[in-house]
């Protein structure tokens, strides 16, 4: 900062309160999730579900766009398409469930 900005910026004791609050947060968030073994596999068993949602749900789209109609049944074919869509959704709800619980989060009020 230029002497102008460092001349006026200053901090409140009510914005040091919030910055250490927020260091409070960050500590406890890298003592625990980072550091706590269980945690940490649970984060990586999350990601590797999530992927693997992904992937199926892809594979199961282009499965269906490359099979001719007479191949596979009507039945077989929206069964595929109905799996596909749930495991896109359940990739999507748990990729909000890993940041929501295993990411650090300054202070927002939108949470």
């Amino acid at each position: 900062m230029n002497y102008f900005q460092h001349s006026i910026y200053k901090l409140t004791n009510s914005y040091k309160n919030i910055v250490l609050f927020e260091l409070f947060c960050l500590f406890r968030y890298r003592s625990h999730v980072v550091s706590c073994s269980s945690c940490n596999v649970a984060y990586k068993g999350f990601k590797t579900l999530h992927i693997s949602l992904q992937v199926f749900s892809i594979t199961s789209v282009a499965i269906m766009a490359a099979t001719k109609h007479g191949m596979i049944s009507t039945v077989a074919r929206n069964t595929l398409a109905a799996v596909a869509i749930l495991c896109f959704l359940g990739s999507k709800w748990l990729s909000h469930f890993i940041y929501k619980n295993f990411h650090f989060h300054d202070y927002n009020h939108a949470f």
